[in-house]
């Protein structure tokens, strides 16, 4: 995965000072397209709201950061582990997979959160249903 360029302080203040709001060519847009923006127009209408006409204004901060919580092993082994254990005898409840993370690995995690990685790793709540190994397979003799 190929990260944005950053932008330097200088070169934001640079094309904001250059935007005029209602001049054909010196919208968002055009600046976007003239300076090549990753994110085109709504980063530099975003960097524009911060911006007060200083560059201190423009400068990084921290946060905005929308990694896990849990290491990858930790939702395959805790979330993805106990959703497939449990889908064996009955529906899984989300609540009980949010504690059950939350006592393995000692950290706190929000319920959305857990249920956003069981859908992201394709995992279902509902019971999974065990097929004999007469089931699937279709016999003739019934119909003769």
């Amino acid at each position: 995965m190929e990260k944005y360029a950053e932008v330097s302080v200088d070169q934001k203040q640079t094309i904001l000072e250059e935007y005029q709001p209602g001049v054909r060519g010196k919208g968002f847009k055009a600046l976007a397209k003239r300076h090549s923006i990753n994110g085109g127009h709504t980063t530099i209408r975003k960097w524009y709201k911060k911006w007060d006409g200083t560059k201190n204004s423009l400068q990084k901060e921290s946060g905005g950061d929308r990694r896990s919580i849990l290491t990858e092993s930790e939702k395959k082994k805790e979330i993805v582990g106990y959703i497939t254990k449990k889908s064996r005898k009955d529906a899984v409840n989300y609540p009980q997979v949010k504690k059950n993370v939350e006592l393995k690995t000692g950290k706190e995690i929000k319920l959305r959160t857990v249920q956003e990685i069981g859908k992201n790793l394709q995992m279902t709540p509902k019971k999974t249903k065990r097929k004999t190994p007469s089931e699937g397979t279709f016999d003739r003799h019934f119909f003769a």
